[in-house]
């Protein structure tokens, strides 16, 4: 019984992946994003609430986002973006949501898979702080956003959760961090929870470091030739 239960779930997990693939293949292309880490796709995708990174190479901003906020708030909206791609979050949490259905009945899975989210978004909002020169513009596009999402709109799970956002607003607003979250020990108790399946306990404190935190963005956006993209800035 507990095979068909994973077995399904697993299975919702992988059609919600190609869901998503026909989702951005709907998306207006808006440029490339020029930065010392490689280029990177801008998208604009209409009925979303809430900007994302996808794959490798990605950011997909709600059709909206080009008119209601700054070009400060976008710089800082798509740095913070940026900042999952160059960790690879996508990758990370994909394994780690495909992991908690797959054993949905250990409970250490999801709590590990929301500690990931939670400090894959810290260390995001670490690099879009430094990289507009204050976390002010990402706290302001963050409140914005949060507006936008109502009851149905399509967005990520992680933005429905008040709680989470307040205090990432109350953290951009105070004094910057001394140090990013370690998104490297996360990542070595993911491995450990995959390996040892459902009996695993995957640690999330160390003292190690991860390095993307300390990459600095500048960034360019080269509109698509023919695409009446967004002006660059």
């Amino acid at each position: 019984m507990l095979f068909l239960v994973s077995s399904w779930l697993v299975w919702g997990h992988l059609r919600s992946t190609v869901s998503l693939r026909n989702t951005l293949r709907r998306g207006r292309p808006m440029g490339h994003l020029v930065t010392p880490g490689g280029e990177f796709r801008l998208l604009s995708l209409e009925g979303i609430a809430s900007p994302f990174a996808a794959g490798r190479r990605t950011v997909v901003l709600p059709d909206r986002t080009f008119d209601e906020l700054t070009d400060v708030q976008l710089r800082a909206v798509v740095a913070h973006e940026l900042g999952h791609l160059a960790r690879r979050d996508p990758h990370w949490l994909w394994v780690a949501r495909l992991m908690e259905k797959a054993f949905f009945f250990q409970p250490l899975n999801r709590l590990c898979r929301r500690r990931l989210e939670e400090v894959a978004e810290l260390a995001s909002d670490d690099l879009a702080r430094r990289s507009v020169g204050s976390g002010r513009p990402l706290a302001e596009s963050i409140a914005a956003v949060s507006g936008w999402i109502v009851m149905g709109s399509p967005a990520p799970a992680l933005s429905r959760r008040p709680g989470l956002v307040s205090d990432r607003v109350a953290r951009l607003l105070g004094p910057a961090p001394d140090s990013t979250p370690p998104m490297f020990s996360l990542r070595l108790g993911l491995i450990l929870l995959m390996v040892l399946a459902a009996l695993a306990t995957p640690s999330l404190r160390s003292g190690s470091q991860d390095t993307v935190g300390s990459i600095e963005i500048v960034m360019r956006v080269e509109p698509s030739i023919g695409g009446g993209g967004a002006p660059s800035r």
